[in-house]
Parts: C-alpha cells; structure tokens; sequence
C-alpha cells in the first residue's frame, strides 16, 4: 500500500447533540454531506470540538464506523480517541 499523501484541508467533525443529550445522526449526515461539497480533503471524528468527554467508546465507534460509510470512499477518515474520561460517567461517581 503506498503511503498517504496528506495535503489540503483535514477538518476536524462537530458531533451533533439532540435535546436529549444524545447523538443527532441526522444532523451529522447533513453535516458530512456539506463538507464533502465544500472540497474538504480529510476528516477526524471525535477530535476537537470539545465533545470528546462526552463520548463513550461505543459512541466514538459509532460515529467512525457512520462516517466512514458516509464519505470513506471519497475522503480520509481519522478517528481519534484521545480523553476517553465519559464527563457524565465522572458525574454519576463524584457527584455533582
């Protein structure tokens, strides 16, 4: 396989929340579809936009797994899990 060429835009995903605290997957299609309009090049999921301690691993495996099946064949896929501390599994055991 040769190596990836990496060049462009690599945007960071937004994981879009409903009112119930849970994922919007409608939200994050609509999503993908306008950044791969845009002439983004790349993209990484869970990453930066301050979701990450909110997420459980099935969660940021959900997400990859829904992105990738949404532009994995036209874009680069990077699936981050760094800071997989779940905020409201901390609150549950500290208390509010």
């Amino acid at each position: 396989m040769p190596p990836l060429q990496w060049f462009g835009i690599i945007t960071g995903l937004i994981t879009p929340f409903g009112s119930d605290g849970e994922i919007h997957w409608d939200s994050l299609e609509r999503h993908l579809a306008y950044i791969s309009r845009a002439g983004i090049t790349g993209v990484l999921t869970s990453a930066m936009m301050g979701e990450g301690g909110h997420l459980s691993l099935a969660e940021r495996e959900a997400i990859l797994k829904f992105t990738v099946s949404r532009v994995g064949d036209n874009l680069p896929v990077i699936a981050t899990f760094t800071g997989a501390t779940r905020v409201k599994q901390r609150k549950k055991q500290n208390g509010p």
